[in-house]
């Protein structure tokens, strides 16, 4: 095992506090950073692999990030390199290039890991494939650098695989032979130097103070369900959430709940409802915590996929505009005649949905800005009015039930006229002007 760097000439240090003091006095340490140790194996210490490796240490120092490379024995570089003599960290992060097969196998690795405990990318290069070859592969990387890059170190935890290396292939002109020479992937380097420094700076804030989203997986139609391919989503929520809790993160009393109390809770925020249950889209988007997207945003972060994605998913669900999954049908409630009525319509009333993402007020603002008047629904809750001010309920008045519908109707309704003089063109300027206010 050793510790080195690409500046340091062939030089292999005994321990990471060597490193650092090297570091210090040859500007390629600076203790108010970050530090991240690159394991790597044995075999990549020599001159060119060196060279290689020269292109991420320099771009993780340009980005305020220090970079050590580890090699050697994986279970051993944790216990010997990576973890002081008191058992702590003597790093921040660690990207790795090895631990790969051993990840995924090995028991005295795996107890390794747990003892250092912080987080390990996964950093990848082509094998046995060169760089135009992935370039031109609808699959990407080749099944081998998938069963030796992905599937193991994810089992034993790594996270981010980063490809960072290829592969070139030259013909040698004195002998004629192929020559392989790796190449870096500096932009994918980038990249994964800010998201490490991310997750350093992640790591220092307390507990309490970070924000977790866990997604859970619920791909199948139907009113209640909630459920995975052998995987119980209530209890596992219920382990997973205790054990945050446990660590001091803030987890809002989600902590306290018993897997029946769990279930409720899914049933009532994160649940999949489409045309099958009538009634229950309405009652999941009056809670005070429903999230709307407007239409008009999705349809423009569909457009942005590609167009191949995009056919799929209207092939398999139907075009968005269509779709009767999670989509309450517009910003409106529209009026309808009574049964056995022919009304002559006063106007046209538009009533604004719960958790829209504009106001009454703002719409009507807008359409009186473009010459197109609306009025107020008079008189909508009539309690509400001054001259209630020296009655007494129970007294001068009574109310039944809660007035709610009363209340949304004087807060949200508003008339646009009907007049039967209008021309086609006079409508479709209110439409498209309702439709533009709303985009």
């Amino acid at each position: 095992v050793g510790v080195t760097h690409p500046a340091a000439d062939g030089k292999i240090f005994p321990s990471v506090a060597a490193f650092r003091e090297w570091g210090r006095q040859n500007g390629h340490f600076n203790p108010d950073n970050g530090l991240v140790a690159l394991a790597v194996h044995s075999a990549s210490i020599n001159k060119s692999e060196m060279e290689l490796f020269r292109h991420l240490t320099d771009e993780f120092e340009r980005q305020g990030v220090n970079v050590v490379i580890v090699y050697g024995d994986e279970p051993r570089v944790i216990h010997e390199l990576l973890l002081d003599k008191t058992g702590k960290p003597a790093v921040d992060a660690l990207l790795a290039l090895s631990f790969k097969f051993k990840s995924g196998l090995g028991e005295p690795l795996r107890l390794a890991l747990k003892q250092l405990d912080m987080p390990v990318f996964n950093a990848l290069r082509l094998y046995r494939q060169t760089t135009p070859e992935w370039q031109a592969s609808t699959r990407g990387m080749n099944d081998f650098s998938v069963a030796f890059g992905f599937i193991a170190p994810e089992i034993s935890g790594m996270i981010e695989p980063s490809l960072l290396f290829g592969t070139n292939s030259t013909a040698d002109p004195a002998t004629g032979k192929t020559v392989q020479t790796s190449e870096p992937f500096i932009e994918n380097i980038r990249i994964t130097a800010q998201r490490l420094k991310k997750w350093i700076g992640l790591r220092q804030k307390a507990n309490a103070d970070k924000h977790i989203a866990i997604f859970i997986y619920n791909g199948s139609g139907g009113k209640q369900n909630i459920g995975a391919s052998y995987l119980n989503v209530p209890r596992s929520l219920c382990n997973i959430v205790r054990a945050l809790a446990r660590e001091q993160y803030a987890t809002g009393g989600l902590e306290a709940l018993d897997e029946d109390a769990m279930t409720r809770q899914l049933l009532k925020h994160a649940r999949n409802i489409g045309s099958w249950a009538p009634g229950e889209l309405d009652a999941f988007l009056a809670q005070a915590d429903a999230v709307r997207l407007p239409r008009a945003k999705y349809l423009e972060w569909f457009a942005r996929l590609p167009e191949k994605l995009r056919r799929s998913v209207t092939a398999e669900w139907g075009s968005p505009e269509k779709c009767a999954i999670m989509t309450s049908g517009n910003d409106f409630i529209l009026p309808e005649t009574t049964e056995n009525s022919e009304p002559s319509w006063f106007g046209f009333m538009l009533t604004r949905r719960d958790n829209t993402p504009f106001s009454r007020n703002e719409l009507a603002q807008h359409l009186e800005a473009n010459r197109i008047q609306t009025r107020n629904l008079f008189a909508g809750n009539l309690t509400r009015h001054p001259c209630f001010e020296s009655l007494v309920e129970g007294c001068d008045y009574r109310i039944a039930g809660t007035l709610t519908n009363t209340d949304k109707i004087m807060n949200d309704s508003l008339w646009i006229g009907v007049y039967p003089g209008m021309s086609e063109a006079k409508l479709d300027y209110m439409v498209k002007t309702i439709k533009k206010f709303i985009k």
